[in-house]
């Protein structure tokens, strides 16, 4: 397991599948799409 490091904040997002819809288009509005989502995101919280 990986030590997490003071002062360091992580979000991580995997393999997140979702329907949804994309575009503007009435043809896009009316068939939903899946997509699937992966991100990591650090933030470090010391001086």
């Amino acid at each position: 397991m990986q030590q997490i490091t003071p002062g360091l904040a992580r979000i991580r997002i995997k393999n997140l599948h979702l329907r949804t819809y994309i575009g503007i288009n009435q043809e896009e509005i009316l068939n939903r799409q899946d997509v699937v989502i992966n991100g990591l995101w650090r933030r470090c919280n010391g001086p």
